[in-house]
C-alpha cells in the first residue's frame, strides 16, 4: 500500500513539475514562395458554367438536346482537346470517347455571345 502511494504522489509531482515548466512554442507566420507557379490571369468574365448530370447510355445527339445547344453554338473543347470547325467534329469525338458509368466529360462550348463550359457526370 505504501508503494502504491509513494508512486502515485511520485506522478503527481512529475505532472505538477511539467505543467508549471511547460512553455508553449510559438512559430512565426510560415512563407511558402512557389516559383514555378504560372501567373494567374483574370478574366473580366469568366465563362458560365453549367453542370449537367446524365445516365451511361447517353448517345451524342442525345447530349447536344440535353446541353441545350443554340443554332449557334458548337462544341469547340472536349476535355481540354480542340476540336475543329465542323459540327461533325463533336459528334465523332463523343462517340469515339463511349462515356462511361462514373465518367466525366469537360466541354467547352463556343458561340456568339461567347465561351461556355459544361461538366457532363455520367452515372
Amino acid at each position: 500500500m505504501q508503494v502504491l502511494r509513494l508512486f502515485t504522489t511520485g506522478m503527481l509531482l512529475g505532472f505538477v513539475v511539467i505543467l508549471a515548466t511547460f512553455r508553449p512554442v510559438s512559430q512565426g507566420p510560415v512563407v511558402v514562395r512557389c516559383e514555378s507557379a504560372a501567373p494567374v490571369v483574370a478574366r473580366e468574365h469568366a465563362p458560365r458554367v453549367n453542370v449537367v448530370d446524365v445516365a451511361a447510355g447517353v448517345t451524342p445527339a442525345m447530349l447536344a438536346r440535353i446541353l441545350r445547344l443554340e443554332d449557334s453554338e458548337r462544341i469547340a473543347a472536349i476535355n481540354d482537346r480542340a476540336l475543329g470547325e465542323d459540327d461533325g467534329d463533336a459528334t465523332v469525338a463523343l462517340a469515339e470517347l463511349a462515356p462511361r458509368a462514373g465518367q466525366l466529360l469537360d466541354l467547352a462550348i463556343a458561340g456568339p455571345r461567347g465561351e461556355r463550359r459544361a461538366l457532363v457526370v455520367i452515372h
